[in-house]
């Protein structure tokens, strides 16, 4: 059952959606958090007006809260828009072709090329930030980071295990049948173009986060993961990737926290080499994925993935099949 036929009603049913669903699962997670962890709502929200006096309970009630929106926002919302859009939400969603073992091991050495450039990234954004002075970004960040920082502070093994599902496993899975699945979807039927679907899921990728510094970094790193699907005709790859950049940051603070004294761990920016062989491997791996991509005569991965919107000369030898 197809309710939305145009595509830019497809768009605000996305956005609707998500947005409902942020309220439902916001109040829902924090009523189970609290019955999980014994700690009341009125303990809660006053702990709230001072994150570094949270106790260990209180910041495991916001675990399980944050893992509930994040199932509920992202990954609800993304399985009720592919069925109200009248698909398998496996097929729509970029979930029914088996996972290409090339591609997944592409990802897992992209994870670790990428991770210079990010580096890159962030602290060109940091630099400009800085030199801009902008008050509002500096405030948005703050909230950012301390909430980071409540989550990954004294970690023991055990907390690393939960981080990992909190931060790692859960956001991999949901942000990218959300943004990857749905929201790339929805805006390449609204421009027709699956590089502006990139470019734009990219963009809402980025802004959901509500950082200021990092914004261009996540932006970068959305649009890569949009080709990276629109490539593999999957998501598999993407949510493979995505796992692996939030595993080795919360893998590297845990470390962090295990050998303070340790400056090689410690070191937060990378050699200029470094930075450099991260750069070419990342265009290699990039040019693989765009070169062996997938070419489909039917819409497996709907209408994101059509072969003729990717590559046009595709779709010229298909016309010309066609027509012979």
């Amino acid at each position: 059952m197809n309710l939305f036929v145009t595509p830019l009603s497809r768009v605000f049913l996305l956005i609707g959606l998500m947005l409902i669903n942020l309220v439902i699962f916001s109040m829902l997670g924090g009523i189970i958090a609290v019955q999980i962890t014994g700690i009341s709502l009125a303990e809660l929200q006053s702990g709230l007006t001072d994150l570094n006096s949270l106790s260990t309970p209180m910041i495991n009630t916001l675990k399980i809260t944050q893992s509930i929106i994040s199932i509920g926002a992202f990954g609800v919302t993304a399985i009720s828009f592919s069925r109200l859009s009248g698909f398998k939400a496996a097929e729509f969603l970029g979930l029914e072709r088996k996972p290409n073992l090339i591609f997944l091991a592409l990802a897992l050495v992209l994870a670790f090329s990428f991770l210079p450039v990010v580096s890159a990234l962030i602290q060109i954004s940091q630099n400009l930030f800085e030199a801009l002075n902008l008050t509002w970004a500096r405030e948005l960040d703050k909230s950012s980071a301390e909430t980071l920082k409540l989550f990954l502070k004294d970690m023991n093994f055990n907390g690393l295990l939960i981080n990992i599902l909190v931060m790692a496993i859960i956001p991999a899975i949901t942000e990218e049948v959300l943004f990857r699945g749905a929201f790339l979807n929805a805006f390449y039927t609204l421009t027709g173009r699956a590089h502006w679907g990139v470019i734009l899921s990219a963009l809402a990728f980025a802004l959901i986060h509500q950082q200021a510094t990092n914004f261009f970094p996540i932006f970068v790193s959305g649009v890569l993961l949009g080709y990276i699907a629109l490539w593999t005709k999957s998501l598999y790859a993407g949510i493979f990737l995505h796992f692996m950049n939030n595993a080795l940051s919360v893998i590297g603070e845990y470390l962090i926290q295990q050998n303070p004294e340790n400056t090689f761990i410690t070191e937060t920016t990378f050699p200029w080499f470094i930075t450099l062989a991260g750069f070419a491997i990342t265009g290699l791996i990039v040019w693989y994925y765009q070169k062996n991509q997938i070419i489909i005569e039917e819409t497996e991965f709907v209408e994101v993935l059509k072969n003729d919107d990717i590559n046009p000369e595709n779709t010229e030898n298909t016309e010309d099949e066609r027509n012979a």
